[in-house]
């Protein structure tokens, strides 16, 4: 049930009539006069803004999740627009706000609240097709130094050893709606497409700038290293141009490279963990640069629309994605599609290539889904179809014809992560049973 108006609870009479008729009467016309006295429309402005119970919480991150500030007008609708902002950004157990007009005239705000626990940590159990399983654990701190910014530690100890760090801060140099994000990341592992095992490590910096509704655009800046540690033969890829189906030995080696893009988009979802409707859209174009390799660029692209049906919460799915480069792509940026996570129904990494498409189309009927924190995670679970379709081919290669399979399966939605059962037939009608732990998309 929605929180009343802190400024229509101010104004709720003490002992109210019992008669239904009478309290519609000062409901619909006692109250709002009452409420224009109080906040006449002429002088109706914030003149100070007092905050009571943030120990932790700096009174700046505050007002900027409020929305509102000395000199702005106060309304009911506004007023109610703070409340759920503070309520839901998961800093405090308990939120009030309450306006007064001092003994010298002036309107105070006052916003009073009880903090919350924001420090969390669980264990780290994952599956994926490559890797098989993960085993470990994680830490974040969600208001990092009261000023709403986020810091998570990530550790994997088994078939795959990682280790990561990330630093969120929002409202980067005080911009609204400016993200940066600093993220370092070392892993080894087997290789799994290749029979080499590999060690690689990442730095980031990235930023994402939401200036206009839903719009955004976003750039970064990465460098790594990635480590080939044991030598193998193998065929060469069939590219458009130079020797082809040669037997290669490939020595073992690193090789240090810079990543820097660039992209632009939207998103209308309504919430990025299981969207019930909107769309959200990315283009991204990027630069590679190695020691080890030819500089080479990159295109891609990823757009993604979700609609409600007529038929009570169903729910249709949609999904392309693709990427273009300009030059042959080093081993560790190659396209690997087929398996849960891209075309269901098809071997999984059974096809490779440095460019490709992606094309899905789900039919998705939640049977019960209980939201459970305000950024969209739930609890809950449903059955869903689907259609995928893709190809992947070496750089200067005509795409070869699209791989399509068809399936259904069943999903279950626990906070932010998705566990799906599924079935899928290939075009030769063989079937493949596959599980994941989150959806695609």
């Amino acid at each position: 049930m929605p929180n009343p108006s802190p400024s229509i609870r101010r104004f709720i009479p003490a002992r109210a009539p019992r008669p239904a008729l009478l309290a519609a009467i000062l409901l619909a016309v006692i109250l709002p006069a009452v409420a224009a006295r109080a906040l006449p429309s002429d002088k109706g402005r914030i003149d100070r803004i007092a905050f009571v119970g943030n120990a932790h919480t700096k009174e700046l991150a505050m007002r900027r999740v409020m929305g509102l500030a000395e000199g702005d007008s106060l309304d009911a609708d506004r007023l109610d627009a703070a409340w759920d902002a503070l309520e839901d950004c998961g800093w405090f157990r308990f939120v009030d706000l309450g306006a007064n007009r001092g003994e010298d005239g002036k309107l105070v705000l006052t916003v009073e609240v009880e903090e919350d626990i924001t420090t969390y940590y669980g264990p780290l159990v994952r599956y994926d097709r490559r890797h098989k399983y993960q085993l470990g654990g994680w830490l974040e701190e969600r208001n990092l130094g009261g000023a709403g910014q986020r810091l998570r530690f990530e550790a994997s100890v088994w078939r795959l050893q990682a280790v990561g760090a990330e630093w969120r801060v929002p409202w980067l140099a005080g911009v609204r709606g400016l993200e940066g994000t600093l993220s370092l990341r070392g892993e080894q592992s087997d290789f799994v497409f290749r029979p080499t095992r590999y060690r690689k490590w990442d730095a980031g910096l990235a930023t994402r700038w939401t200036f206009s509704g839903p719009a955004f655009v976003q750039g970064g800046a990465r460098r790594g290293n990635f480590a080939q540690r044991d030598p193998y033969t193998a065929e060469s890829p069939t590219r458009g141009y130079g020797p082809a189906g040669t037997t290669t030995n490939y020595a073992a080696a690193d090789e240090d490279h810079w990543r820097l893009s660039l992209g632009a988009g939207f998103d209308t979802r309504d919430n990025p963990f299981y969207p019930h409707r909107g769309a959200s859209v990315l283009v991204e174009s990027a630069w590679w640069a190695s020691n080890g390799y030819a500089d080479y660029r990159e295109l891609t692209g990823d757009a993604r629309a979700f609609l409600p049906l007529p038929a009570g919460k169903h729910l249709l799915a949609l999904r392309a994605w693709g990427r273009r480069v300009n030059g042959p792509a080093p081993l560790d940026n190659l396209l690997f599609l087929g398996g849960p996570d891209t075309i269901r129904g098809s071997g999984f990494g059974s096809l490779e290539g440095e460019e490709g498409w992606l094309l899905t189309a789900e039919y998705r009927l939640p049977l019960v889904m209980v939201p459970i924190a305000p950024g969209g995670e739930s609890v809950g679970m449903g059955l869903h179809a689907f259609v995928d379709g893709g190809q992947a081919w070496w750089d200067g290669v005509t795409p070869g014809d699209p791989v399509v399979t068809v399936g259904a399966g069943a999903h279950l939605s626990l906070d932010t992560w998705q566990l799906r059962f599924e079935a899928a037939r290939n075009e030769d009608h063989k079937w493949f049973f596959s599980f994941g732990d989150r959806f695609t998309f």
